[in-house]
């Protein structure tokens, strides 16, 4: 999914709910691996986050992937996510971590 698509069905604001404007499309769950593309670009592995606080690699801990987690569950609902998760190549299971 492009960041613009992104932009038009959640808005431009970051959501992490800081309140700031949404630069940045980041991999909330599972960092961003090319090889891994057709999964890892899902939406419902995408959020919208501050430039300033991505760059800053605020969302890279096991800390926000669970708050991501919870974002995208309420988001998409749980069936949704675990279809999501299901479909993941078994090499990407051990980075469920955010599930535990």
């Amino acid at each position: 999914m492009k960041k613009e698509e992104l932009v038009r069905v959640r808005g431009n604001f970051c959501q992490c709910g800081c309140g700031l404007w949404g630069h940045d499309l980041h991999h909330c769950l599972i960092h961003r691996m090319k090889r891994y593309a057709e999964w890892l670009d899902d939406e419902r592995n995408l959020v919208l986050v501050n430039h300033k606080e991505h760059i800053s690699r605020k969302f890279d801990t096991l800390e926000w992937r669970k708050v991501f987690w919870l974002i995208q569950v309420k988001r998409y609902g749980e069936p949704s996510m675990m279809e999501w998760v299901n479909s993941l190549p078994d090499k990407l299971r051990h980075r469920l971590d955010f599930m535990e």
